[in-house]
């Protein structure tokens, strides 16, 4: 008998195999995104590069959506995600490879944004088309349920592997998890449907708040993975306590998913857009930390608010998708990457790590156009 006919968090199989690799992949790369910016700045890259690397895997992001919409029309949504995963080895291998063999850093950043742009594609295509109406918001507070929980001590064990092995040893780690995160994937049919879309159809008859506010999640998005990290390494001079602080952070987030993750769904909007607002105010916050305390008390707070805003981009998104999910995703991915390209070459003009923070408190305040 198979025991996963039996076990369902919502009595969906479908979703149920999407949480368990997004969780997974949630956790790996928890090990590993926050210490990815200093691992090149301590290679001796200068900031230049590495805002050169994260331009550079935004661009091939959006790149790479449309071979993938084709990629899923001809073996499935779920069997692209799993053929994505040679590219995101492939990215992690050649990190490896960095001290040894100079290779051009922007390229391994493009590998890495291919990876992306075929993986989300996929995954939010599938959880539009598998997910049950009216319950989108509950759906998606599940899932960041489950990817805060395995996320969590994700930074400070990622930390520690740095400090008393090596970062090669986190990588190898890695990659056994994302290996592992696509055995779920295995266990149902793939559905292989037509692709029928076309730049204009992408674009036409979008709600223009919903485009302005995707493009705020793109100027938000780096904030957590590229500035907030350099800084607060400058302040604690730690990898462990910086881990420690990202891991204070998703796990209060992990407990304001649990109380607030269905608000989306009951319309309580005035309590999601106070929330993200207050996101939008503790970037600001952050141009004046200066002491680890205030660094642990920010990112608490804002550990609390955090799910309002991430919540309602992908709520929005699976409620609006319709039947070609495809397309609707397409046109949300390029948003979002049209504003994460905008910061980070507002980013390599300035090359100002405080810049970036006013960046993504502007971008959280768009996001509240989400709710429109």
């Amino acid at each position: 008998m198979d025991a996963h006919k039996h076990f369902h968090l919502l009595q969906n199989k479908e979703i149920d195999e999407l949480y368990i690799n997004l969780g997974l992949r949630a956790f790996s790369f928890g090990l590993i995104s926050i210490f990815i910016p200093l691992f090149l700045l301590n290679l001796g890259y200068p900031l230049f590069d590495v805002f050169l690397f994260f331009t550079a895997s935004s661009f091939c992001h959006i790149l790479a959506l449309v071979p993938a919409a084709y990629l899923s029309s001809k073996i499935g949504l779920k069997h692209t995600i799993i053929f994505s995963q040679p590219l995101i080895i492939l990215y992690f291998v050649l990190l490896f490879l960095l001290e040894s063999i100079p290779i051009p850093i922007f390229i391994i950043g493009a590998i890495g944004g291919a990876y992306s742009g075929i993986f989300w594609l996929a995954f939010h295509s599938d959880f539009a088309e598998n997910s049950d109406d009216g319950s989108k918001g509950k759906e998606v507070a599940i899932g960041s349920v489950i990817t805060s929980l395995l996320s969590a001590a994700a930074p400070v064990i990622g930390g520690l592997v740095v400090v008393y092995l090596n970062f090669n040893y986190l990588l190898n780690f890695v990659i056994l998890i994302l290996l592992a995160s696509v055995i779920p994937l295995l266990l149902t049919k793939d559905k292989k449907e037509s692709v029928d879309f076309s730049i204009k159809k992408i674009f036409a008859n979008r709600n223009k708040h919903h485009s302005t506010g995707y493009f705020g999640y793109g100027l938000y998005a780096r904030g957590f993975t590229v500035f907030w990290p350099l800084i607060l390494f400058s302040i604690v001079g730690s990898y462990v306590t910086l881990g420690l602080i990202t891991t204070t952070l998703l796990a209060f987030s992990f407990i304001a998913t649990i109380v607030f993750g269905s608000f989306f769904d009951k319309n309580k909007k005035n309590f999601i857009s106070s929330s993200i607002f207050v996101g939008g105010v503790l970037w600001i916050a952050r141009l004046l930390v200066s002491t680890t305390i205030f660094a642990f008390i920010i990112d608490a707070i804002h550990g609390l608010v955090k799910p309002s805003a991430e919540i309602s981009v992908d709520a929005t998104s699976y409620a609006n998708a319709g039947e070609n999910a495809v397309n609707y995703i397409i046109y949300r991915e390029v948003m979002i990457h049209l504003g994460v390209m905008t910061c980070m070459l507002i980013s390599l003009a300035t090359l100002s790590l405080h810049v970036g923070l006013i960046i993504a408190a502007i971008g959280s305040f768009l996001m509240i156009l989400l709710l429109k």
